[in-house]
């Protein structure tokens, strides 16, 4: 099962529940594509955690359709997923406490994405509506009890940049480690994600068209025939028995096939300044050298 987090409610697709009603927020059309992200555990019983306002337990989550993912956690390799239970009918308006605020801020923040915005789901009101019961759970069905929440919360609280809200909040204010752009908290947050991401992923060994795509141009470096060295060519295809890139540099050295290790691959901007390279023709399939 592969879930997005902004979706039309469709069978099997996320969705909040009674969203027509506005309580659990309008699917809107994204701006852009949305990645989309495998559930291991949908459908299944794992270890969670029940935030209800500030009070936060560890309980028994089934994985179903109305979880979504924190869009910042999962890009860096950690699977955890929120959903939100409906606000009873009679919910009445009440003036919410800093710490309370602080909380309800953290969970949007965590269902904020930097080109869609919001998730539609996670829209909880202003300042004096109260959040509603919030799930937690790790797509992967590793344990996310309620320490593991806590630890999360501090570094958001240690680290990430003040929103407008809170700023504007009697009594908030940044620690002396808190970051001043959200730039500098993307590169803290990867850091932080990094234990948590499933092992598996951790020890990955990437492909070769993982570390070398195709088509893109690479330059030769450190090959014993040194006037090879320097020259810009195009990746064509992979010898994978071999672990072998096949690199075209054109007339008149044509198709080679060389190690990683060999190859640097260009960015855009190197290859727009790379003079005098020409685009090759595409290979024949004996033309591969061992």
């Amino acid at each position: 099962v592969a879930f997005m987090g902004w979706l039309k409610p469709e069978a099997q697709l996320i969705q909040a529940p009674q969203w027509a009603t506005g309580n659990g927020g309008a699917h809107v059309a994204p701006a852009q594509p949305i990645p989309e992200y495998s559930v291991p555990y949908f459908g299944q019983v794992v270890s969670g955690s029940r935030i209800d306002g500030l009070k936060v337990t560890s309980t028994e989550v089934t994985i179903d359709s109305g979880f979504e993912f924190c869009p910042d956690l999962v890009k860096y390799g950690y699977p955890l997923m929120l959903k939100r239970e409906v606000l009873p009918e009679d919910n009445q308006e009440v003036e919410l406490g800093l710490d309370e605020l602080a909380m309800k801020m953290f969970i949007i923040r965590l269902m904020t994405e930097e080109t869609q915005g919001l998730s539609p789901i996670f829209e909880l009101g202003g300042a004096r509506q109260p959040m509603p019961v919030i799930l937690a759970a790790r797509a992967d069905g590793e344990p996310f009890f309620r320490h593991e929440f806590r630890r999360l919360k501090d570094f958001f609280d240690h680290y990430m940049p003040m929103n407008d809200v809170m700023a504007h909040v009697d009594g908030a204010c940044g620690g002396p480690d808190m970051c001043r752009t959200e730039e500098e908290f993307q590169i803290k947050l990867k850091t932080w994600c990094t234990p948590y991401v499933p092992k598996a992923e951790r020890e990955k060994v990437p492909t070769l068209e993982e570390l070398f795509p195709l088509g893109r141009r690479v330059e030769a470096q450190d090959l014993s025939k040194t006037e090879l060295n320097s020259l810009v060519g195009i990746i064509t295809k992979y010898d994978m028995k071999s672990r072998r890139i096949g690199v075209d540099f054109g007339p008149p050295y044509g198709l080679l096939a060389l190690r990683p290790k060999n190859l640097i691959l260009l960015r855009q901007l190197e290859i727009e300044a790379a003079p005098g390279v020409e685009e090759p023709s595409a290979p024949a399939e004996n033309d591969m050298l061992e």
